[in-house]
């Protein structure tokens, strides 16, 4: 492991600390004169420089997450803000301050939870706040009751635990995301409670995310003479029914204060004893054995921390390791007041082989660069390490058209991949192929047999019209009814299909609908009156009667000519045989004593 510095040799006697998930700064204040606040961090970026009022000792000064911000504690029952300009170079545009909503509330710590969000932790309980720099104000967001010893709080999952009961054992998980706070179930933890170690104190409480999963790290002591005997880790359960529990243990060996750190997935347990100068380190995917569901471990390896070359230069005098001076901060972070300086601790993979035997494993959870810039990169790669552009085409061809081909793939979830693909597309507004929509994603609908999510589609126009696409429609009406209907509709937007519509609906046995489109789209000739004449004689005698007397009209009124040809005839003949003298005057007679029904004046009030 080494240590890599930043430096604060200035004002050792008053450091504020600010953290958030991607920067850590110090904040120093000079008492010389006015109050010059001075923020450092590893990068020079971090660095600002700014004046404060010098009304009252600051107890806390922290940051936003964005720098844009700073909130400064100097009483209990008030927090000062101040506002700097988006340009990032120091200039304060404003001031104000906020109380909390209960006058008899303290607050006991703050907690940035975004750029303008920002946790007032009280005595009697929790305030989410609202800041707006325009404004300068505050606005009051969520509230919630609960008493309380301390808190710790782990930004990158905005989750904060909360200790009260007797001994501040038990703990109170709360999410603040959303604008909102939400309260997990509570649990207690076991830190061998005893008369010299009556309380559980803050420093003995860490939280950290470790192989994807959220653990709270106790310090667990010895009840005889209240020394260090283990650490403790609870796997802290989601709003998903679980219960958080005693997942781990890690064997310690050593009796001294200790310190945890967590980088790359291994826990690094450090022995602040400057005889002993050791870190010990686990890994608790290297299982060692299992008691009542709980896995203990034994460190893997004991090292010491050693100093970068860089930090030994900077140095005159020596820097000693392990010192009681330092405070160790979440995740990696080393703080010495004695010497000045703030440093980050990494770990140096390369050695592992002397340690772990499975290092495949070892070697796959860390984030280490030294093999990537030392190992040997695969020789076919990108030009330059330019973007590689893959678009519709290799998509569709190379991923979903085999998918679709291979019998045994799974339809209805390559039905799902392509439509959450064709929902990207479409929020960036890139224009889709029609290959995609018609050849692809539509038969693997309907091989899925999701008809309802295809009738959603096509009516919401969520799929364009295309001919295609309405044949393919009515080739398989057999599976699903409603697909005729859709298709012709479909040809009908279209406009240019009324061949194709007249054929469907003949084809169906509905020539007095296909007279209907016909009339409505002024596209009947020659051919479609032998057509709509040829399929109204494979129906009933009424359907005949019907189209041929409407064609007789057709052209009586209208002057037409369209039955001017050698079939009609034929058909002339077939209607005077369709009906014989006796039935015709028989209609006659009904006819002229039909009773045709008189409308009730009483109709409407009975209904």
């Amino acid at each position: 492991m080494e240590v890599f510095p930043g430096t604060f040799h200035e004002f050792r006697n008053s450091l504020y600390l600010s953290s958030i998930e991607s920067r850590f700064q110090i904040c120093a204040i000079s008492e010389t004169g006015g109050k010059d606040v001075i923020v450092k961090g590893f990068k020079s970026e971090d660095d600002l420089t700014f004046c404060i009022n010098d009304s009252g000792k600051v107890k806390v000064i922290k940051l936003s997450n964005d720098g844009r911000l700073i909130s400064i504690q100097r009483e209990t029952s008030q927090i000062e803000f101040i506002c700097f300009s988006p340009t990032g170079d120091g200039t304060v545009t404003g001031t104000f301050s906020q109380s909390p909503k209960l006058r008899t509330a303290r607050v006991v710590g703050l907690e940035w939870i975004s750029n303008n969000q920002i946790l007032f932790v009280t005595n009697q309980g929790l305030e989410l706040y609202l800041i707006n720099p325009t404004k300068k104000n505050a606005k009051l967001l969520k509230t919630c009751n609960i008493s309380l010893y301390w808190t710790v709080y782990y930004a990158k999952s905005q989750l904060l635990i909360v200790s009260s009961g007797v001994s501040g054992s038990r703990f109170t998980p709360f999410l603040v995301q959303s604008n909102n706070i939400y309260r997990l179930e509570e649990f207690d933890v076991d830190f061998g409670c005893s008369n010299a170690k009556s309380i559980l104190s803050k420093r003995d409480v860490s939280v950290a995310s470790i192989y994807g999963v959220l653990y709270v790290m106790v310090f667990r002591y010895s009840m005889r003479d209240s020394s260090v005997l283990d650490v403790s880790m609870y796997k802290v359960a989601g709003d998903n029914g679980e219960k958080s529990s005693l997942a781990h243990t890690l064997s310690l060996g050593l009796t001294g204060p200790f310190a945890i750190h967590v980088v790359d997935n291994v826990i690094i347990v450090h022995h602040q004893v400057t005889v002993s100068s050791t870190s010990l380190l686990f890994d608790i995917r290297l299982q060692e054995g299992i008691t009542s569901g709980v896995c203990s471990h034994k460190p893997f390896a004991a090292v010491s921390l050693s100093l970068t070359q860089s930090l030994k230069n900077g140095y005159a005098s020596e820097i000693p390791l392990y010192s009681p001076c330092w405070v160790m901060f979440p995740q990696n972070i080393v703080i010495d007041t004695s010497a000045g300086l703030f440093a980050s601790i990494s770990l140096h993979p390369e050695e592992s082989e002397i340690f772990i035997k499975d290092q495949v494993n070892f070697l796959c959870a860390a984030r280490c660069n030294v093999f990537l810039e030392s190992g040997t990169k695969y020789a076919l790669v990108a030009e330059l390490y330019e973007p590689l552009l893959v678009d519709q085409n290799d998509l569709v061809g190379v991923v979903f058209l085999p998918a679709v081909e291979t019998s045994s793939s799974n339809k209805p979830f390559l039905m799902h991949c392509m439509l959450q693909y064709l929902q990207g597309l479409q929020e960036n507004n890139i224009d889709v192929l029609p290959f995609f929509l018609n050849e692809v994603l539509v038969p693997t609908i309907v091989s899925s047999s999701e008809f309802n999510c295809l009738q959603q589609l096509l009516q919401y126009r969520v799929i364009p019209d295309a001919k295609q696409l309405a044949f393919f429609l009515l080739s398989h009406e057999a599976k699903h009814a409603p697909l005729i209907q859709l298709a012709v509709d479909m040809l009908a937007r279209l406009g240019t299909a009324a061949e194709e519509i007249v054929e469907v609906l003949l084809s169906k046995g509905h020539v007095v609908e296909a007279i209907r489109y016909l009339e409505a789209t002024s596209s009947i000739d020659r051919v479609s009156c032998l057509k709509l004449l040829e399929c109204a004689w494979k129906g009933n005698r009424q359907v005949q009667y019907a189209v041929f007397t409407y064609f007789q009209k057709l052209v009586k009124l209208r002057n037409h000519n369209l039955l001017n040809i050698e079939q009609y005839d034929h058909y002339v003949r077939l209607f005077n045989n369709l009906f014989g003298k006796e039935e015709i005057e028989e209609a006659k007679h009904a006819s002229q004593f039909a009773v045709l029904p008189r409308e009730n004046k009483f109709q409407n009030k009975v209904l």
